[in-house]
């Protein structure tokens, strides 16, 4: 989310994160039952974030709970993460675009479903004008219809993350 800005914003989609873990680390360290059972855990943290060490959960009430968490590793770059909890090095919290796939193949398991999970929209930007070139408006358009509806990797996931 940006600050009050000049540019206009187009949302394009939603994405949604998930916490998750690859099977051999959750049957050595057990697997959380609720956010504050993460205070346990070897978390694995985005460092871009303006507080990597906190991780928000929506409880089926709409109540949201904060949980400082054990940052074993840090990293900037999700993919470096998720290859890491793949690995069984700990619990990464991610955006589901970067996990699908080992989500589908098994090699991570969401964890927490029945909490919703943290949500952030993507948007494209551009200056206001009143010639918006025909190249830019096209592609605008193309990313529009491109990620119009379900995302393409939620597709063939439930709700909390998990293959159907």
């Amino acid at each position: 989310d940006l600050p009050d800005s000049s540019l206009i914003a187009r949302r394009l989609t939603h994405i949604r994160h998930a916490p998750c873990a690859a099977p051999a680390y959750l049957r050595d360290y057990g697997e959380p039952q609720t956010p504050a059972d993460l205070k346990t855990h070897r978390c694995l943290a985005y460092n871009l974030l303006p507080n990597p060490a906190l991780w928000r959960f929506v409880t089926e009430n709409g109540k949201t709970e904060t949980v400082r968490i054990d940052v074993a590793m840090q990293a900037s770059s999700g993919e470096c993460l998720r290859d890491a909890a793949a690995a069984g090095l700990g619990i990464a919290y991610l955006p589901l675009f970067i996990v699908y796939r080992e989500i589908r193949r098994g090699t991570l398991k969401p964890l927490l479903p029945q909490y919703s999970h943290w949500r952030v929209n993507a948007y494209a930007l551009y200056p206001p004008t009143r010639h918006l070139s025909g190249r830019v408006r096209a592609f605008i358009d193309f990313l529009q219809q491109r990620f119009a509806g379900l995302p393409y990797w939620e597709k063939g996931l439930r709700a909390g993350g998990a293959a159907q």
